[in-house]
């Protein structure tokens, strides 16, 4: 047993001795209106890898809080929310920040009560951000769904039931999963490892999707490409519109047509190539709510069509 697998076991056992004796969840909508007080505490936070990390991003120092979440993410995490009574489905929280920053003041965090309201294990990721090295976010968001899936059981999880859920920047690495974007990570081949490391499924709010300069949301793209000048191959690999196959998972996805920072064209671009694809796909588009939770507020109504598409899965 490597050493991961041993600080996991003894982590797993003391907290599962603490929740047969206290287990509360916060009962919330989904809604991006959502009170401080509302937003449940993680049941625990994981690391993500061992003291040896693939990839290097440069970051040093503390983590950077700021208005948006955090920024100079050295150490990834994952925080794990349980509901009382679970239904076997789960959702991966990768929120947005242009790959600058993971904005967990407004995207994950405030939508996991809805969650657990209906039975639905959370999982937030703070994922390293690129700095450099734009392997290192989609490894994150790998081995995140790779530890899931290699603690369904103990969770109540069916490890064929396991969704992404991203935001801005955050639903670029979402559908960077759902196609297979980037390279596998190097090391470590461990348990965890061997998991499968892509969603079932896939819920992309006002989501960065092309790379190429008429749509390109530039401050992602330069960010995670480290240059204003991507090649022709770049373009098309970090593009995941350009990497949908009939493999694609099943996608729900919102904007809004006024969004002045990511263009809605991203949107429309890649549920055009599900459609090609024949992958299940659901796109809601609204004239008004601009970039951000503001989507969220206007149009309050996204969340009963996500309820009756999640009822599906």
């Amino acid at each position: 047993m490597g050493l991961l697998e041993l600080l996991y076991s003894i982590m797993f056992r003391y907290l599962a001795l603490y929740s047969l004796l206290s287990v509360s969840v916060t009962v919330a909508h989904l809604s991006a209106q959502t009170s401080e007080d509302s937003i449940p505490e993680p049941f625990y936070v994981l690391p993500l890898w061992d003291t040896v990390m693939p990839g290097n991003n440069g970051a040093e120092g503390p983590e950077v809080r700021n208005n948006c979440g955090v920024t100079n993410v050295s150490m990834p995490t994952l925080s794990v929310y349980l509901p009382e009574s679970p239904n076997s489905l789960a959702i991966l929280f990768t929120p947005g920040g242009g790959y600058g920053n993971v904005c967990l003041n407004a995207e994950g965090p405030p939508q996991v009560a809805g969650l657990l309201r209906q039975g639905i294990t959370a999982f937030v990721l703070k994922y390293r951000l690129p700095n450099g090295n734009r392997e290192v976010p989609i490894w994150d968001g790998r081995r995140a769904l790779q530890l899931i899936r290699a603690n369904a059981e103990r969770w109540k999880i069916d490890a064929n039931r396991i969704g992404v859920w991203g935001y801005s920047a955050g639903g670029h690495l979402s559908s960077s999963l759902s196609n297979g974007v980037g390279s596998p990570y190097p090391a470590p081949r461990d348990l965890v490892s061997k998991e499968r490391d892509r969603p079932d499924f896939a819920i992309l709010f006002y989501p960065v999707i092309s790379m190429e300069d008429a749509i390109a949301h530039k401050g992602s793209r330069r960010n995670l490409l480290g240059t204003d000048e991507p090649t022709q191959t770049e373009i098309r690999a970090y593009s995941t519109h350009l990497r949908v196959t009939p493999k694609t998972p099943p996608t729900f996805t919102i904007h809004s047509e006024d969004d002045h920072v990511v263009s809605v064209a991203n949107a429309i671009a890649y549920d055009e190539r599900l459609q090609q694809a024949g992958v299940s796909s659901e796109l809601h588009l609204y004239e008004t709510g601009g970039h951000g939770p503001s989507v969220m507020n206007t149009n309050p109504e996204w969340e009963n069509a996500l309820n009756e598409w999640l009822s599906k899965r």
